[in-house]
């Protein structure tokens, strides 16, 4: 992981910070929490495997040998979880007779009383981590996994319906876990947040995703991954920050990439906001039950014509190679002026007969036969790439 990613994961670890609530006597902690109901404020001693330091950093493609590891953040991964507190809500109806989800919510802000009456329809229990504000570090990825480890012992949980959720940049982080922990994380909804693949906004105003990631890699069995992991990306259609027309292509970007169990929620005349309970209950139907795609055909080709899957494909690889380039124009990097030939060489090569291919030939045959810095055409007046930790939540225009 590069310096600026690691700069913008911590960020995003403070964005997503709440403050901890304030202890009420219905909020005391329990000595025995499988035996409790409702609105709980709990404590737990057990840390998760998961949650050691060599397993984070490992999970989230961080080198523990990395300069950019600062001793600030390599202190704040050892913790005493007896001093941390969660929120749980638990459905009055929960017996423990039968298995219920886990909702793991990553913030930001709490989650909405009226929200609790879909938790108890949908057999779901949630649970968010206090005290986080202002700590760097990855704790509060730990104490996620801790909270995960300690509900699945404390209550019947099914490990099927074990998720990972969050609004604006906790989509972002919600994302993370998702990508590093999908043998914690079953599914993962992201409202109003939550990027996996970087984005730049094309000549005519568009925004176009790339193949560049920044989330981490999938850790585990891809294929299975990709069949078995569902996702729901719910968007406001008035967000100005999370704006459905960038985002649908971060859904488009997951179905090219092979993954089909994703959903995408539009939500009319919303904002920057959390959804109401009718329409966050949507989501969840579309979490529990999503219905599954055929992947779209997206191998090479030099057929004369492609299919609609190559062509889309080729054309993200030519985004990410526009990527690069503005890049290297913004900061006369030859590392990114390589990395965008290749890029387009790729086009070339693999999708001939695209659209995408005959831009790609347009650029390199402007560039010439000199020195790769000269590879770049100035950049369009619509602005800079999204060079935001698209996954973590993260933005700079």
């Amino acid at each position: 992981m590069s310096h600026k990613m690691l700069l913008l994961l911590m960020t995003t670890l403070l964005a997503t910070a709440s403050a901890r609530p304030a202890k009420t006597a219905a909020q005391a902690p329990l000595a025995k929490p499988s035996a409790a109901t409702g609105r709980l404020h709990l404590t737990f001693t057990e840390r998760s495997p998961l949650s050691a330091r060599d397993q984070i950093l490992r999970r989230i493609d961080v080198d523990p040998q990395s300069k950019s590891l600062s001793p600030k953040m390599r202190a704040n991964v050892e913790y005493d979880l007896a001093n941390e507190s969660f929120e749980v809500f638990v459905p009055p109806a929960y017996r423990g007779d039968v298995a219920y989800g886990l909702f793991l919510w990553n913030g930001v802000g709490e989650v909405p009383p009226a929200w609790q009456e879909v938790f108890s329809r949908r057999k779901l229990i949630w649970i968010s981590a206090n005290n986080t504000r202002g700590r760097w570090g990855f704790v509060h990825i730990q104490l996620r996994l801790d909270a995960v480890h300690n509900m699945k012992k404390a209550y019947k949980i099914d490990e099927n319906r074990v998720y990972a959720a969050g609004f604006s940049a906790g989509g972002g982080q919600a994302a993370t876990m998702v990508c590093g922990f999908p043998d914690v994380f079953r599914g993962g909804y992201f409202l109003m947040g939550g990027r996996f693949y970087m984005t730049r906004r094309n000549e005519s105003g568009r925004w176009d995703t790339t193949v560049e990631r920044l989330t981490p890699t999938w850790k585990g069995p891809l294929d299975q991954i990709k069949k078995d992991l569902r996702l729901v990306l719910m968007r406001g259609e008035i967000d100005s920050l999370y704006s459905p027309a960038e985002d649908r292509g971060q859904w488009e970007s997951l179905l090219l990439d092979g993954f089909t169990r994703v959903t995408f929620i539009e939500v009319p005349r919303l904002g920057h906001d959390l959804p109401s309970a009718s329409w966050f209950e949507r989501g969840i139907v579309a979490l529990e039950k999503p219905k599954p795609r055929t992947a779209p055909t997206t191998s090479p080709t030099t057929q004369p014509h492609p299919l609609p899957g190559q062509i889309a494909q080729a054309q993200r690889l030519l985004a990410t190679a526009q990527l690069h380039l503005d890049h290297q124009k913004q900061h006369n990097s030859a590392r990114a002026a390589g990395k965008a030939r290749e890029y387009l060489r790729q086009v070339i090569e693999q999708y001939p007969t695209t659209p995408a291919a005959a831009k790609a030939r347009q650029i390199l045959e402007r560039a010439g036969k000199g020195d790769s810095r000269q590879l770049l055409p100035a950049p369009s007046s619509a602005g800079p790439a999204r060079f935001g930790c698209v996954g973590l939540g993260i933005l700079r225009r």
